[in-house]
């Protein structure tokens, strides 16, 4: 299973979701079995038990380990046969924001950006509305901000009905 299909820890139920849908659309491209830590804070913990299994049973095995950048760009360091990753951007919700996934919406930045300035307009009395007026007085830092609260409203001005991991 390591061999053909490396594990990839993750932090959370919702990166799964995204790698399991990377992987059927990939056309096989893609192999991993991905697999949540339950939170970053349990990510060392599997790592090692992860790496003591493919050390005691296979041969030339790899395993990946993924998690967000969050506020630090810390490097961090392989610890083979573990290979660590790190996002570039803040957290995987970020990713609904780059060009290729909006443009597979059938939408763009400056679609989504104009559906935005819209919903400010209307939703004034919105629970959400503080964090929408923030993402844009940041300048719509689409890498960097923190949309974990409101990635459902941005996935919805989309168009589309995929639930954001699916996207």
């Amino acid at each position: 299973l390591f061999n053909n299909n490396p594990i990839l820890l993750v932090e959370g139920d919702d990166d799964v979701r995204i790698w399991q849908q990377a992987i059927r659309t990939s056309n096989g491209t893609i192999k991993f079995y991905p697999c949540s830590v339950g939170g970053v804070g349990n990510l060392s913990d599997y790592e090692n038990s992860v790496i003591e299994i493919i050390n005691g049973v296979y041969d030339n095995a790899k395993a990946f380990s993924l998690r967000d950048r969050d506020d630090g760009d810390d490097n961090i360091v392989d610890n083979p046969p573990l290979v660590r990753l790190k996002l570039s951007c803040r957290a995987a919700e970020n990713l609904i924001l780059c060009d290729e996934v909006l443009t597979s919406l059938n939408s763009s930045w400056a679609n989504l950006e104009a559906e935005i300035e819209k919903w400010l307009v209307t939703f004034t009395t919105n629970a959400k509305f503080g964090q929408i007026a923030a993402f844009k007085s940041d300048g719509y830092n689409r890498k960097d901000f923190d949309l974990k609260e409101i990635r459902n409203i941005i996935i919805g001005l989309t168009g589309t009905s995929k639930p954001w991991e699916v996207a």
